[in-house]
């Protein structure tokens, strides 16, 4: 898939291996024959922020970001299996990791909400957080909000969308902040990362 990113680090008696996967859609991944330890993750997308109103000079909420989840698989015996996965597009697609040949929890990753649209007299709400991943055998973990947009009523709001969870490999995505302009920021989809130890 482009976008996609493989990554090895050096290390005895054979180099650790990170597949990170970020473009939406769904797919089949294999795991590597070598490796005694495999620990997958996976983000939701963010949602989309939220638009302003240019005549109040008021700002859209801020998105929230996905949730987050991971487990942990002994795969010293796994090499050549493979298990499914799905990387949410934005605004708010779930990820996920689910069984192929080689049999786990399936593991869910909820993407986080939309911000609000701005209108003359106030700033946009944030978007709401995605749940807690669920199926992590080592951590679910929800999203992040957004934070309201600028207004009479929130001067101090900041508008900005809520950081990514940051995972043991590899951060989620951060989702956007809102705008003063009449369109909102676009979605950033999930991401899943399988990182492989020897």
């Amino acid at each position: 898939m482009s976008g996609d990113l493989h990554m090895t680090f050096d290390g005895p008696p054979l180099h650790s291996m990170q597949v990170l996967l970020t473009t939406a859609g769904s797919g089949t991944h294999t795991i590597p024959s070598g490796y005694t330890t495999g620990i997958f993750e996976a983000w939701g997308a963010t949602g989309a922020s939220g638009g302003g109103d240019p005549a109040g000079s008021t700002q859209g909420g801020g998105a929230a970001s996905g949730s987050y989840c991971r487990s942990s698989f002994a795969v010293s015996s796994a090499g050549g299996e493979s298990v499914d996965y799905v990387i949410g597009l934005g605004p708010g697609g779930a990820s996920s990791i689910s069984s192929g040949t080689f049999s786990l929890t399936t593991m869910s990753a909820p993407g986080g909400g939309n911000g609000g649209t701005a209108t003359i007299s106030a700033g946009g709400s944030g978007g709401v957080p995605g749940a807690a991943g669920t199926g992590g055998t080592a951590a679910n973990v929800a999203g992040n909000a957004g934070d309201s947009g600028q207004g009479p009523a929130t001067p101090s709001a900041t508008g900005a969308g809520g950081t990514g969870v940051t995972g043991l490999y590899a951060s989620g995505p951060t989702a956007p902040s809102g705008h003063f302009l009449n369109t909102g920021g676009v979605a950033k989809a999930g991401q899943i990362s399988f990182t492989y130890l020897p």
